[in-house]
């Protein structure tokens, strides 16, 4: 005869399996929900850019443009961490957040480190420039060197930056993008799962790239268009 017995343990087995698995499903938020989260953030970082510079929205000439990218270095103790989305793409923190402000006789730019697990915003800056006084609007690269945790020492040898220029001899660079960025990420992965081989890295990140709400070279291109139609 067969031992009954064992029956229902097994089906309490898969039972407890089945909740095991949902609870982590329903626990990992979407990216959906994540690109949601950043979403709502930015638009919080925006209402709070307009309290320091004393400013409202209807004193701007275009909609508040913002540039996103990855901070790989040590910042307060804020852990850098990643998820890779069913798009392949990387959602990341902490986020180094750049938006500018266009207003009539005014460019206004209001910068941020922000930790996207508990909201704390780190290293706030603010800008204010005459367009009268703008003198040169450029994209460079340059190299640089930065200390990321669980790596070391890496050298960013094409780091893309947007770099405004005052009469003054005053100058403000905002970091668009760098090539090296997405290996750094690779690297962490690796530190993350150290048994990963390289082809199955590969495959994950087959669809290379990081999730940006906005293309970072889109909003340089806009920022130039309206400058150049209030140097004429």
């Amino acid at each position: 005869m067969k031992n009954t017995n064992n029956i229902p343990l097994f089906i309490l087995c898969i039972i407890v399996g089945i909740s095991i698995l949902t609870y982590v499903y329903l626990k990992n938020p979407k990216d959906q929900q994540i690109d949601s989260w950043l979403i709502e953030d930015i638009n919080n970082l925006i209402y709070r850019a307009y309290k320091k510079f004393d400013i409202e929205s209807t004193q701007l000439i275009h909609e508040p443009l913002y540039i996103i990218v990855p901070e790989i270095i040590d910042v307060a103790n804020t852990p850098v961490l990643f998820k890779i989305g069913k798009d392949k793409k990387i959602r990341f923190t902490p986020i180094s957040i750049t938006i500018i402000f266009l207003l009539k006789n005014h460019l206004l730019v209001y910068v941020c480190i922000l930790d996207f697990i508990s909201g704390n915003i780190l290293n706030e800056k603010t800008y204010e420039y005459l367009y009268k006084d703008i003198i040169s609007v450029e994209t460079i690269s340059e190299s640089a060197a930065y200390n990321v945790p669980k790596i070391g020492i890496v050298q960013l040898k094409e780091s893309e930056y947007f770099k405004i220029t005052t009469s003054g001899g005053t100058s403000l660079k905002i970091l668009v993008n760098d090539k090296k960025l997405f290996d750094i990420f690779i690297q962490l992965y690796r530190y993350k799962i150290p048994y990963l081989n390289k082809i199955l890295i590969d495959l994950l990140f087959s669809n290379k790239g990081f999730f940006y709400p906005v293309n970072p070279e889109d909003i340089v291109q806009k920022i130039r268009k309206v400058l150049r139609e209030k140097k004429v």
